[in-house]
């Protein structure tokens, strides 16, 4: 069952292009952005990205952060053994290096290159003790980690400060909402460092802290990406709406 349906619609008479999957798209478009960024924010050679969560958020970062033949490590941890074993065997079943941690989050955490908090809880489950200089920390969902995280971080970097200081949710807002952390503590938007405005990255022993709140129009672009990719391989239902 789907969680949530993407409608593309012409935009020369508005009638409906293709209907799709919302959930997986968000899936897609989440690990996709927090890639991107580690591929500005990233240490110069990563060796290790650790999740912390099992789910299909988690399952996407591996792909797409460490993907089969990249050399990168994938340390598995979650709140059971169980799940982090499941996604563990999955991963190495699609050629990709992983390990599970079991419930061991510090010790999946402690010394990775890149942290992924995907969870679907709102508590702070990573801690700043657990975390290495030269890491790169990317935040999912909400409340996900101390508030010393952002506070240990030498940068931090967001898809947009100004739509995502706004919602409750994500840690650094609930900072914001409570006076802790103010527009000057933010470094960049990452589209500013991509743009060249800003320098990315300047050493390997810099703590960068990133959080994509998730923007409507790159749910679009990649619905739209999608939708040719699956033109081209012949996939997916055709619907005659007018029948």
């Amino acid at each position: 069952m789907w969680g949530g349906v993407m409608v593309l619609s012409s935009i020369t008479d508005g009638s409906t292009v293709a209907v799709m999957d919302a959930s997986l798209l968000t899936s897609i478009r989440t690990a996709a952005v927090d890639a991107l960024a580690a591929r500005y924010l990233a240490k110069s050679f990563t060796r290790t990205v650790a999740l912390v969560g099992t789910g299909e958020q988690a399952a996407f970062h591996a792909r797409l952060l460490a993907p089969a033949g990249s050399g990168i490590t994938v340390r598995v941890s979650g709140r059971t053994m169980e799940h982090a074993d499941s996604l563990a065997d999955l991963l190495r079943s699609e050629g990709i290096d992983a390990r599970s941690f079991g419930s061991d989050m510090s010790r999946a955490v402690e010394g990775a290159d890149v942290i992924v908090t995907a969870i679907s809880g709102q508590a702070p489950v990573l801690k700043a003790g657990w975390i290495t200089a030269g890491a790169l920390y990317c935040h999912v969902g909400g409340w996900e980690d101390e508030f010393s995280v952002p506070k240990l971080a030498d940068m931090i970097v967001c898809d947009n400060w100004h739509a995502l200081k706004h919602r409750g949710s994500p840690t650094i807002a609930r900072m914001y909402k409570d006076g802790l952390l103010s527009d000057e503590d933010i470094y960049a938007d990452l589209g500013e460092i991509i743009v060249g405005d800003k320098p990315a990255r300047t050493s390997d022993s810099q703590f960068i802290y990133f959080n994509a709140i998730g923007l409507s129009f790159v749910d679009v672009s990649v619905a739209a990406w999608l939708l040719e990719r699956a033109l081209e391989k012949g996939l997916g239902s055709r619907i005659d709406f007018g029948a």
